[in-house]
């Protein structure tokens, strides 16, 4: 197995890692809240990309396939 090497990020790239992560947090804790028995994981697939869309960010998985 090859071996892995961390990540040093700048003091520059901080900034932004640290919002991306926030937006991430905050979708997860808005998805979590909007859970209710007998949605689909579509319904959820589709919440989830709102929210990220809201926050500015893009889905790494919408329209992959």
């Amino acid at each position: 197995m090859p071996s892995r090497q961390a990540v040093i990020h700048s003091d520059q790239e901080l900034p932004g890692i640290r919002a991306a992560a926030q937006a991430a947090a905050l979708v997860l804790q808005q998805l979590c809240a909007a859970v209710r028995p007998g949605m689909s994981t579509l319904d959820l697939d589709q919440l989830a990309g709102k929210l990220i869309a809201d926050t500015g960010g893009t889905s790494a998985f919408c329209g992959y396939l």
